[in-house]
């Protein structure tokens, strides 16, 4: 395969990830500022829930479009150099893995997970039957 494809495929799920990280600020910060600006306690109109989370789609996908076409140019780059890197595709494949292990630590140690969670069930209550 050559290089101009395999970065941007190899990338995918880590740049998919950072985009929807990016997309769920924005939801953040618009709510924020049309709560602050806008309407403040007041009922706000589905309409503008829906423009924010249109925006955000657009924001992802955006994001999305932006970091994979300079994969791919990048990936261009490298064919001249000899085609795809052993060192990229490992960086690749332990920062896909390592992100969402990263967030499961951290919800397990703040207690959202696990036998210490508030919203497991205690074993006493499951019933056989």
């Amino acid at each position: 395969m050559k290089a101009r494809f395999a970065y941007p495929l190899m990338y995918l799920p880590l740049c998919a990830m950072f985009a929807g990280v990016v997309a769920i600020v924005f939801v953040a910060c618009a709510a924020g500022i049309m709560w602050i600006f806008i309407y403040g306690d007041n009922e706000w109109p589905a309409a503008a829930e829906r423009t924010v989370m249109a925006l955000s789609a657009l924001v992802f996908a955006a994001i999305l479009a932006v970091l994979l076409s300079a994969l791919y140019k990048f990936g261009e780059k490298q064919e001249l150099r000899g085609g795809l890197s052993k060192k990229h595709a490992l960086i690749a494949v332990i920062a896909t893995l390592l992100l969402p292990l990263l967030i499961l630590i951290r919800q397990w140690s703040i207690g959202a997970i696990g036998s210490h969670s508030p919203y497991a069930v205690p074993a006493a209550a499951v019933g056989d039957g």
